[in-house]
């Protein structure tokens, strides 16, 4: 009685085993898988100017800052100072024997030589009539041939150094008189102009003429 229990549940189980098993896709349906390529990464580059191949320098320009100091408004002033010749004024030299507007000038030698030796250069001092009226005074100077009517063209003018009470001074060097060189022995021919306000003439010396000679070294 056993054994056909058994029979009968084997062949339950193999009757059960031959059934057609549902297909998976037409209970869910199919599904499609997309694969992406993954696309490559590439690092970002950053571009910089090249250096140009001279630096250009920017141009600063100090300008005073006004502060307020104690509560007055002060302004400050940078710590150097530029000093400027003042220039010469637009005049000219005029050969005369009279001199008007000056005292006294004097000339500290007769002679300079151009070269190594000394002296090279001579002091010239002068005193104005009226020191308030003068402004500037300006020394012209010009060579002549001793031997010839050989000479140069009057200097464009130099503004002499001003001293206090009417003194001005100047120093005339050898070396730098234009063309000096062209001459064995010349007459340094000078002459004294005073300015006052405007480079209105206010006084002339004397054209001096033949007080102090050029030469090279002997």
């Amino acid at each position: 009685m056993k054994k056909i229990q058994v029979y009968f549940i084997l062949a339950s189980l193999l009757s059960a085993c031959s059934l057609t098993l549902p297909d998976l896709n037409d209970m869910f349906g199919q599904v499609e898988v997309q694969i992406t390529t993954p696309q490559p990464i590439h690092p970002t580059q950053t571009i910089y100017p090249e250096p140009s191949e001279t630096p250009v320098m920017s141009t600063q320009t100090f300008t005073p800052t006004p502060t307020k100091l104690g509560g007055v408004e002060a302004t400050v002033t940078p710590f150097f100072t530029v000093q400027v010749q003042s220039p010469v004024p637009a005049i000219s030299p005029t050969p005369t024997s009279l001199g008007e507007g000056f005292d006294t000038v004097e000339i500290s030698g007769n002679a300079i030589y151009w070269g190594v030796c000394k002296p090279g250069e001579v002091k010239i001092t002068a005193y104005v009539t009226k020191p308030k009226q003068v402004v500037s005074v300006v020394i012209f100077v010009h060579l002549v041939d001793t031997t010839s009517d050989n000479s140069t063209p009057w200097s464009t003018g130099d503004v002499m150094n001003k001293g206090s009470s009417g003194k001005y001074s100047y120093v005339i060097n050898a070396d730098v008189i234009d063309e000096h060189r062209n001459y064995s022995k010349a007459w340094v021919v000078y002459q004294l102009v005073a300015t006052g306000a405007k480079a209105k003439i206010v006084g002339r010396t004397p054209v001096y003429l033949q007080n102090l000679t050029l030469a090279p070294c002997p």
